[in-house]
C-alpha cells in the first residue's frame, strides 16, 4: 500500500501499515497506523534530502473516540510527527518541532507537508 503526496517540490510517503497478525504484542492494537513516514524534498543544486520517521509504540494512547501515536526520526532531532485516527474514520497528522506546531492534516490518509 503506498500513499503519497506530491508537489514539485515535496513528497511524503506512507509505504506500509502495521498489520495485526505481525506479532501478539502490539501488532493488534496498532494495526493500521503506518510503519513509517518519510518525508523527501528535492533541494536545488543537492539533490533529494529524506527524513524517515519510525513509530514509538510507547506513545500509543487509545479511548473510546480515537487512537494516536507519535513517531520519531531515525536521525537526531527535535521533531516528530502524531497520527491520530478517529473512530468515525478520520485521520489527522500533526508535525511538531519540539512542542511547536508546524503543520498539519486531516483527511482519509492525511500526511502533513
Amino acid at each position: 500500500m503506498l500513499k503519497q503526496s506530491s508537489s514539485p517540490d515535496f513528497l511524503a510517503c506512507i509505504p506500509h501499515v502495521i498489520e495485526s497478525h505481525w506479532d501478539n504484542v502490539w501488532a493488534q492494537r496498532l494495526a493500521g497506523f503506518p510503519v513509517n513516514i518519510v518525508y523527501a524534498e528535492r533541494i536545488d543544486g543537492i539533490g533529494l534530502a529524506q527524513a524517515r520517521y519510525v513509530f514509538d509504540p510507547d506513545t500509543f494512547v487509545q479511548d473510546d473516540r480515537s487512537k494516536q501515536m507519535r513517531y520519531r526520526p531515525t536521525v537526531d532531532s527535535n521533531f516528530s510527527v502524531l497520527v491520530v485516527f478517529h473512530r468515525e474514520g478520520r485521520i489527522e497528522t500533526f508535525k511538531y518541532r519540539g512542542s511547536e506546531l508546524i503543520c498539519d492534516a486531516t483527511g482519509p490518509d492525511s500526511c502533513p507537508l
